[in-house]
């Protein structure tokens, strides 16, 4: 073990007749130079190089391999998920043109007037928890379909047929 010495007197004037802390003893020392030479005369272990090297750096070395190992990724998986869109919301049917109402990714409602169909509003990062949409037909004839897919899978489906009806379908995230 290292054993290290505490002085708190700096210069010889200050050290004269003070006694100096060690981690082994306490020793009265007349001055800096009396205490230069105790220290070189007393028995200290001295930090051997090579016995770290020999010791402690094969475990080292061990430690960063198996880190590398295990941080190394399997070429073959792919992070990216086996979905294009988290969320999508279709709209589909015989009718030409719908009035559309949507919760958005953030959680806010969206409107839009006279939308064509077949449509779709497609989300890749969906934050909020409830899915909903509502397709109105804006003609005297025709179906509306309205479709909410998660991870691209159908979540949520719901037909009208006639004129000016709605279609709704919504539901909280699987």
């Amino acid at each position: 073990m290292l054993w290290l010495d505490a002085c708190l007197c700096l210069s010889a004037d200050r050290c004269d007749g003070q006694a100096i802390l060690t981690s082994k003893n306490v020793i009265n020392v007349k001055s800096v130079k009396n205490y230069m030479s105790f220290i070189l005369s007393y028995r200290y272990r001295r930090i051997d190089m090579k016995f770290i090297f020999q010791k402690f750096i094969p475990f080292f070395v061990l430690i960063i391999f198996s880190a590398l190992i295990i941080s190394c990724e399997n070429p073959t998986e792919s992070k990216e998920p086996d979905y294009d869109y988290t969320v999508q919301y279709k709209i589909t049917g015989s009718a030409s043109l719908v009035d559309v109402t949507l919760n958005n990714s953030t959680g806010g409602t969206e409107q839009y007037d006279n939308v064509p169909v077949p449509k779709i509003y497609s989300y890749k990062y969906f934050e909020d928890w409830f899915l909903y949409i509502s397709a109105q037909n804006q003609g005297q004839t025709g179906t509306v379909t309205v479709s909410i897919y998660y991870k691209d899978n159908l979540f949520k489906t719901s037909t009208s047929s006639g004129a000016y009806v709605i279609a709704t379908a919504s539901g909280s995230k699987p």
